[in-house]
């Protein structure tokens, strides 16, 4: 990975596997590591850089699919925002019942950033 890459782990706390679903990139280039994420495990899965000679950093939306205790499709989303300048913005949408955090890592443009979800869907 390039030295001014983000680079996005998730750290899986339940009892079901994540599926990569999709991407929406508004800044900058996505890269995809692992499709999946087994429970109770961590994965590097993703990372986002800047379009070559831009100084605009990079920003998007990464989806995760997974199937519940009760065989519903559950959702969890992934926000990054590593700008050229100003601050980084990190979040993560979890369906109810369930905890996400965001713990990023690094400075500048070289930044780690390790989501993760815990706990059951309600």
């Amino acid at each position: 990975m390039p030295d001014d890459s983000l680079n996005g782990i998730i750290t899986n706390n339940t009892e079901f596997e994540f599926t990569y679903s999709a991407n929406d990139t508004e800044l900058g280039r996505y890269y995809n590591v692992e499709q999946s994420v087994d429970a109770n495990a961590s994965a590097m899965m993703f990372y986002a850089v800047p379009d070559e000679g831009s100084g605009t950093g990079s920003e998007g939306n990464v989806y995760y699919n997974f199937t519940d205790q009760n065989g519903n499709t559950q959702s969890i989303s992934l926000y990054y925002q590593d700008p050229f300048l100003g601050s980084n913005i990190f979040k993560i949408s979890v369906p109810p019942g369930m905890t996400g955090s965001a713990t990023p890592s690094g400075s500048g443009s070289a930044v780690t950033v390790v989501w993760t979800v815990s706990g059951s869907p309600t």
